[in-house]
């Protein structure tokens, strides 16, 4: 979610989710509220939901390589025979 500048683009986070699939997701009220106020202050009145779908989407876009290099030494360790 860096910019080119290393600062945070907000505006990336705002983007609404094509994909409406429902998925329960278990966050604090805490979390909840924040993420309330930031599509609503910030975001355009973004939602909580589209908000987190946008952060996440952003996450993987940047470290998909890392997560699927973890995963396959994972896959790996777990299918060796242990001796």
């Amino acid at each position: 979610m860096p910019s080119e500048s290393g600062e945070l683009d907000l505006a990336r986070l705002f983007v609404p989710s094509s994909e409406k699939k429902g998925t329960t997701l278990r966050i604090t009220a805490d979390h909840q509220q924040f993420f309330t106020n930031m599509g609503f202050l910030l975001g355009n009145g973004a939602s909580a939901p589209d908000i987190i779908h946008n952060i996440l989407t952003r996450f993987r876009a940047d470290h998909e390589a890392q997560i699927q290099k973890a995963m396959k030494k994972q896959m790996r360790q777990m299918m060796t025979p242990k001796k």
